[in-house]
């Protein structure tokens, strides 16, 4: 009898898992879903596997410093996407203001 892995099982015998999660992230979510033309399930799938196929194991990461770090790179991205959106709004305030 051949041995199957979890990952050969067909979707109709897996268990439902309930997931909670902050409704700006389902939206998030449900937007990347949408643009790859998956479910909303399908994405999640593809977005953990994916994270443990690319990223290096966690063995020797300090999970810890890590995390600031991506926190830190998240807050500097915003804090330039601001600056430009500003930048933009000035931009067009000026033109608004001379014609």
């Amino acid at each position: 009898m051949p041995k199957f892995s979890d990952n050969d099982l067909p979707v109709s015998n897996i268990a439902p898992f309930g997931l909670r999660m902050q409704p700006g992230l389902k939206r998030q979510i449900e937007d990347a879903a949408k643009a790859s033309g998956r479910s909303l399930n399908s994405e999640i799938i593809a977005r953990l596997e994916w994270t443990f196929q690319t990223l290096p194991s966690s063995e020797g990461i300090d999970q810890a410093e890590l995390a600031g770090r991506i926190v830190e790179i998240e807050r500097r991205v915003n804090d330039l996407a601001d600056a430009h959106t500003a930048h933009i709004a000035w931009h067009l305030n000026q033109r608004q203001g001379t014609t």
